[in-house]
């Protein structure tokens, strides 16, 4: 139960039977607490609110004369049941051993009841703690998660939540998927306001991100305070992720007035061999009493990897010449060389070696103002700026002939087959590619908001929030070139190891003389998001007796615009040019394999300027040239109650909320002689009720349950009304507008156990969603007679075109995102949370945090105009995490491990593979800390100590996509404090 500080005096105090006191009356704990969290202002915690302490008020006067609160509380608690542990910001009391089976004066055990009271300046900010004080199902991070390792960006450190799964750029962590579903289920705030950053990655992990993933590698974990996972719904909560909602929060002025903070760090990769430095500050300051403050913070980092690898951009059959296969070969194996389905044998295609370097370069500032010239107002201001500037190189040597559909030009002279895969293949007349490419890009981020807090009677207030945020990614360059060796000899070689093939080429692949030029590309790219919201929230509190009642009712405005576009051309007339003076050679340190090349020729940068590429100007993709709109109108209503029955503390809340979207969307439809816009408005209503349910379970423990229904909003690339003719290979690819939203009905049940001290937990829940309208990718055949029946009207009307007219004679592959089938996921999950005494001798103290999620789920997915069932795209079946830490003296470490099971990220994979997906991964970090003086401390981390591979395959018999390693990073951090 919480409460705010009240002016609580002597004359206040209520009266409880005691046989320990003269005349067997003494004063409820829960009434001294709250006394004494008034008189000192300091945050209190306790599960004995409902001991009767053998106290008179003369007695408790006496404590109130103390200087601290601590002195005050020796005075009044028992010695010989009764303890208070000092933390960060606030003060527990907590039952010790052999007290908690206490009895009262009638013989019966005395009731155990929760009260929370909040300072002003404190807040209690234990994780356990937090989740026993929420209504549903909340985890949280906490000031000293964020500075316990020298995480790159808060998806590295949420990582650490029980059912929290990242996804990876390099060894850097980028998208957060809750409980299986995918990153475009969960739904991101900052300071209570949706907001949206994109960015990009490599083209084999999804390139331009235009949906509602949020790509966490904008931001750095400087500058936030805590942050909130909410896992059930309550109708308060803004609807919009069907996974969860996490809420990011920045230190608020009052909080953190007169705090200075200042740190130096240097990192360093280990494929790179250069240090990058960064640095921070915080600067909080508060005048009028303390009823005003401001907080500023800034933020610099640089990081440098490089990622080594291998990939194959998939695995591919048929194409071939079978006049042109050495006679020596088994007949079954040429006989299935263009084969389809199961008797298919599928190649390799390009077989590259990578070197992918990247320079990042993050800075942040955030500015707030808080006002609170009484218990009943609050007004604040907050500010925030963030920018990401990544440099990317990528430089590949590949086997690009063997990568087209039409092989017939190359000779097989052997091969060597394992079921339907050339594990080894000697071939001729293969070109060879080595390939420059440069990537510039850039986001920036801005948010402002404005809090309001008045209460306008003893038990009603109102709050207010507006916002506006706008994230823009740009990439405006976005260049290749290309180098070719005609008609080589080549082969590769999987036999002994299935993630890095071993390549042998028929020539020097650093003689600039077997090179030519072969084409360059120019490409660039923009997204941006932006939202404006604003919300208000009345809330009457209601207390009689030991029953207190909460009555909320608000409404909310919500507008999201979401546009870009891609331009990308590729040019050939410099094809046969010589390679003179445009090359350079790179290294290549391998991935355990001997014999791979050590050095390639490869196209300089200076290739770029001297080819002109800069100057070109590519062409837009018009199915890339879209806008998006929303505009939502939202409101609830919700009630809660708290009371005691019999021996347990009960706790509910229920309401119903509704939201209405308006969608807008805009695109192109573009064929080979036609290009006309096109526009499309629809809009969708939702009833979105919930309940959450809680109760006390003997001293201790605390039963949940939670049942509601949510809605996330399809991804804006799918919204999308453009729609793309290609006569030439027969294809038509659109969006679909009239897409609904996925709702899902959730159900959750949790039993907790909490020491008395919060020192430790343990929860086991059970999670279950029933997810309608799962949107799934759609591909089928029609022929131009019944093309209407798959297009939108206005295709043939509007834009005059006709099922008949030769622009779209032929038969076609249709492929739109549909909304298909229900998915039904279900899981469990456990946490612990454990103070120690291991290893007495060495360590003073230690402490372990485990976690395990379980999730399960089947979709429907289309291929070749028939479904199959396979897991739910992002879905890990098993993922956890360890984090063992330890203090001796000035010392302390932590050490975490984080797992993450095998799971899907596309069905069906191109080029007849049936998916395509990310194998299990186990990344290790450590932190060590060290208290110079009582400002100063030294900070050493170790971020994916093991080196851990990023492994990406193809097709459900594993073939290798991509395999590569980042390096470990090593941070060295100088911290002081005041």
């Amino acid at each position: 139960m919480a409460s705010q500080p009240s002016e609580i005096g002597l004359e206040d105090l209520g009266a409880c039977a005691s046989d320990g006191s003269e005349g067997g009356a003494g004063i409820p704990l829960s009434d001294i607490v709250r006394l004494l969290s008034d008189r000192f202002d300091t945050a209190i915690v306790t599960l004995a609110g409902g001991y009767c302490l053998s106290l008179t008020p003369t007695d408790l006067s006496r404590s109130l004369q103390q200087v601290s609160l601590l002195p005050a509380l020796n005075e009044v608690l028992p010695a010989d049941s009764l303890r208070a542990r000092q933390t960060p910001s606030g003060v527990i009391i907590f039952l010790h051993k052999g007290a908690e089976e206490e009895a009262g004066p009638d013989g019966q055990q005395q009731v155990i009841m929760e009260l929370v009271v909040e300072g002003r300046r404190n807040q209690l900010s234990a994780k356990p703690l937090a989740r026993y004080q929420s209504q549903g199902i909340v985890e949280t991070l906490v000031p000293a998660d964020f500075s316990a390792f020298a995480d790159r960006n808060p998806a590295e450190t949420l990582n650490r939540l029980p059912g929290v799964a990242i996804t990876r750029e390099g060894s850097e962590g980028r998208q957060v998927s809750i409980r299986g579903m995918s990153a475009d289920a969960t739904r991101i705030q900052l300071n209570g306001m949706e907001i949206l950053a994109t960015g990009t990655s490599i083209d084999a992990r999804g390139a331009l991100n235009r949906s509602r993933s949020f790509d966490f590698n904008v931001f750095a974990v400087d500058g936030l305070q805590r942050a909130s996972l909410y896992k059930t719904m309550s109708a308060d909560q803004a609807e919009g992720g069907i996974a969860g909602t996490i809420d990011l929060q920045t230190p608020r002025p009052l909080d953190m007035a007169g705090q200075r903070e200042f740190s130096l760090q240097a990192g360093y990769n280990t494929n790179v061999a250069h240090s990058a430095p960064g640095g921070r500050g915080l600067w909080a300051e508060s005048w009028a009493d303390g009823s005003q403050a401001i907080l500023v913070s800034l933020m610099y980092g640089e990081h440098r990897t490089q990622e080594v690898g291998f990939s194959t951009v998939r695995w591919n059959t048929g194409g071939w010449d079978l006049e042109k296969v050495n006679p020596d070969i088994p007949e079954d194996w040429v006989s299935r060389l263009n084969s389809e389905g199961d008797n298919a044998l599928f190649r390799s295609r390009y077989n590259r070696y990578d070197i992918l370097s990247r320079e990042s370069e993050r800075s942040s500032m955030l500015a707030a103002w808080q006002f609170e010239p009484n218990d009943g107002l609050s007004l604040s201001l907050t500010g925030i700026t963030a920018k990401h500037r990544l440099d990317i190189t990528e430089r590949h040597l590949d086997s690009a002939g063997l990568g087209a559909g039409d092989v017939s030009g190359i000779v097989i002279n052997d091969l060597a087959v394992d079921g339907n895969d050339i594990l080894y293949g000697d071939f001729s007349h293969v070109d060879i590619h080595s390939e420059l490419n440069i990537e510039k890009n850039h986001t920036e981020f801005q948010q402002l908001t404005a809090l309001l807090e008045y209460r306008l009677q003893p038990h009603w207030q109102i709050r207010g929030a507006f916002g506006y945020s706008h994230s823009a990614f740009g990439s405006p360059v976005h260049d290749k070139v290309w180098f070719e060796a005609n008609d080589q000899d080549f082969s590769y070689d999987y036999r002994n190891n299935d993630r890095v093939a071993l390549n042998r080429y028929g020539f020097d692949v650093n003689d600039p003389d077997q090179w030519q030029v072969y084409r360059v590309a120019a490409r660039g790219e923009r997204v941006d998001n932006r939202f404006r919201q604003a919300k208000i929230d009345n809330v009457f509190d209601l207390a009689s007796g030991e029953t207190t009642d909460r009555v909320s009712a608000g409404f909310s405005y919500r507008q999201y615009s979401h546009s870009g576009e891609t331009l990308r051309s590729h040019f050939y007339d410099l094809r046969g040019a010589s390679v003179g003076g445009l090359f350079t050679h790179t290294d290549f340190a391998g991935l355990g394999v001997n014999g791979t090349p050590a050095r390639w020729l490869t196209p300089s940068l200076a290739a770029l300027e001297r080819l002109s590429v800069g100057e070109r100007s590519p062409a837009v993709d018009p199915g890339s040239l879209f806008e998006v709109y929303e505009t939502t109108w939202a409101g609830y209503l919700e009630w809660a109650r708290e009371w005691n029955w019999r021996a347990s503390r009960l706790r509910f809340d229920t309401g119903l909320r509704y939201s209405a979207t308006a969608l807008h969307s805009k695109g192109l439809l573009a064929s080979d002689t036609l290009t006309a816009l096109r526009e499309s408005r629809s809009g969708y209503g939702n009833w979105l009720p919930s309940l959450n349910l809680s109760s006390t379970l003997g001293e201790n423990g605390l039963v949940r349950f939670s049942t509601a229904k949510n809605i996330t909003r399809p991804a804006a690339a799918d919204l999308r009304a453009s729609i793309q003719i290609d006569t030439s290979e027969g294809t038509i690819t659109q969006g679909n507008p009239g897409l609904k939203p996925l709702a899902a009905t959730s159900v959750d049940l949790s039993f907790e156990r909490y020491a008395s001290d919060f020192e430790s937990m343990a929860a086991l829940g059970f999670f279950y969603k029933k997810i309608e309208d799962y949107i799934v990718r759609q591909s089928n055949h029609f022929s131009s007679e019944n093309l209407s029946e798959i297009l939108p009207g206005d295709v043939f009307f509007e834009q005059q075109l006709k099922p008949d007219d030769d622009i779209l004679a032929g038969d076609y592959a249709v492929t739109r995102p549909v909304n298909g089938d229900s998915v039904y996921l279900h899981g469990l999950e456990l946490s612990l949370v454990q103070g120690m005494n291991l290893f007495p001798g060495l360590l003073e103290s230690s402490s372990l945090a485990f976690n395990y999620t379980y999730s399960n789920a089947d979709a429907d997915y289309w291929d070749e105009g028939r479904k199959i069932s396979k897991p739910l795209a992002g879905l890990s079946k098993s993922s956890g995490n360890l984090v063992f830490g330890g203090a001796r003296g000035r010392w302390k470490f932590q050490l975490s491990a984080n797992y993450r099971d095998r799971y899907l990220v596309e069905a069906p994979s191109a080029d007849g593979n049936d998916e395509s997906g990310v194998n299990a991964s186990l990344y290790g970090d450590l932190a060590i800390h060290y208290q110079m003086d009582g400002n100063l401390a030294l900070k050493v981390s170790a971020l994916n100590f093991t080196n851990e591979p990023l492994d990406q395959y193809v097709d459900t018999s594993n073939r290798v996509y991509s395999y590569s390693k980042s390096g470990r990073d090593y941070f060295l951090e100088v911290v002081w404090k005041n």
